[in-house]
């Protein structure tokens, strides 16, 4: 009896599992589309920044901010 209860509910409840799936996945593409066009956008300044500090300079700035600012990664 259990077995034939769960054969009947992973027929009726399958589409639910569909639908979390397909949910899932799209909320994964947008996350993942966001997370590029954030490092493109650091990219960018990056290169920017590189141009008038100069590398080392930019670096040390950066990684001293970064420090104080950024209490969870």
């Amino acid at each position: 009896m259990p077995d034939e209860l769960a054969q009947k509910w992973n027929k009726e409840f399958s589409e639910l599992l569909e639908i979390y799936e397909k949910a899932k996945a799209k909320a994964d593409y947008a996350v993942n589309h966001v997370v590029v066009d954030m490092y493109w956008e650091i990219g960018k300044y990056l290169s920017e920044k590189v141009k008038t500090d100069g590398w080392a300079n930019l670096l040390l700035k950066i990684s001293h901010y970064l420090c104080k600012n950024i209490t969870q990664v």
